[in-house]
């Protein structure tokens, strides 16, 4: 596995990290957060996962139109 490929593992593990903290008002929201987290798990594989962080997404933000569609997509 290259350095590039075991990087990919790891960054759904600094998002959840990121959704620990309260963002600041320039940084992206929960909402926004869950829904990258979303579309990096199904870069992964992690279909179920994906899902998952999709909908939390739009319960956070349900005017999430590009989370609405991924979510569509996904199903």
């Amino acid at each position: 596995m290259s350095h590039q490929t075991s990087s990919c593992f790891l960054i759904p593990r600094y998002f959840r990290k990121y959704l620990t903290q309260e963002p600041e008002p320039s940084s992206p929201s929960h909402a926004q957060t869950y829904w990258r987290l979303g579309q990096t798990l199904e870069k992964l594989n992690r279909k179920t996962e994906a899902v998952d962080a999709i909908k939390t997404a739009l319960k956070l933000d349900p005017s999430l139109e590009g989370a609405k569609k991924d979510l569509k997509r996904l199903r």
